[in-house]
């Protein structure tokens, strides 16, 4: 029976880092960039990582297994709840938008001096 051999067009154009994600670089940042947006052509320039659906088929092409972007952070959380590793949080993916208020919270400091003193009195 041949051997498998992997795909060497996709080879060249994807890396695949450690933790087996696949990493490539955006299309249509080569050229005729003068009718794109500033910010568009910025997005260029960082690398994109393998979503969940082309995975399979990244995975046939390369003859290895492989993890999406997505599978990596569940893997990760799943890690650190069952406490295997130290706590691996993702990103934050929530949107921000120019109007957006951030909202801070804020602890009393009356409330905790409170709960301090009725702890003091029960002693």
């Amino acid at each position: 029976m041949p051997k498998q051999k992997t795909h060497k067009g996709l080879a060249k154009r994807v890396k695949v880092t450690k933790s087996g994600k696949v990493m490539f670089h955006s299309p249509n940042s080569r050229h005729l960039k003068s009718n794109k947006r500033g910010t568009t052509v910025q997005t260029y320039r960082k690398a994109r990582f393998a979503r969940s659906g082309d995975m399979k088929m990244y995975g046939k092409l390369l003859n290895r297994s492989l993890l999406s972007e997505q599978q990596h952070e569940a893997k990760a959380l799943a890690a650190a709840s069952n406490g295997k590793t130290a706590a691996v949080k993702p990103a934050a993916k929530t949107p921000v938008h120019r109007g957006a208020k951030k909202v801070v919270k804020v602890e009393s400091k009356k409330a905790e001096s409170k709960t301090v003193t009725k702890a003091a009195k029960s002693s």
